[in-house]
């Protein structure tokens, strides 16, 4: 899938990982939505260990892309 992030296309069946992709999460079916929330996780977690918690990591208030 390096090839998509990077080039912009693909060998893969885009219509075969679209079908599956985040069905269970209607809140992550636009690709901005998406992106925005692994931009959300990884800042997160990395600030998180940057400040020095220990790892410990809350989880969200069940309004968020893991619930």
């Amino acid at each position: 899938m390096a090839d998509l992030v990077l080039d912009g296309s693909t060998g893969y069946d885009i219509e075969a990982i679209q079908a599956d992709r985040f069905f269970d999460h209607p809140g992550l079916q636009d690709r901005s939505d998406i992106e925005a929330a692994c931009y959300q996780m990884q800042a997160g977690y990395y600030g998180r260990i940057e400040d020095g918690d220990g790892g410990v990591v809350e989880e969200p208030a069940g309004d968020g892309p893991t619930s």
